[in-house]
């Protein structure tokens, strides 16, 4: 995982901005995220379509994901 940005304050408040290079990064911020944190996420997801003469034809759309726990 990498650290892209951080701003810390004395008072553990702040934030910080990490990019997961593997799933196993995941389970790692899922124990540093606690109850009440902000947690944003931009993901991709690929729509893979067949047509009934075989063709396939790919396309992604970004969604952007919020969640306050």
């Amino acid at each position: 995982m990498k650290i892209i940005r951080k701003n810390i304050e004395r008072d553990s408040s702040g934030t910080i901005v990490l990019y997961p290079e593997e799933p196993e990064d995941i389970w790692h911020s899922y124990n540093l995220i606690q109850e009440g944190d902000l947690v944003k996420a931009s993901t991709i997801r690929r729509v893979q379509n067949e047509s009934s003469t075989g063709i396939t034809s790919q396309r992604g759309k970004l969604y952007n994901i919020h969640m306050y726990l």
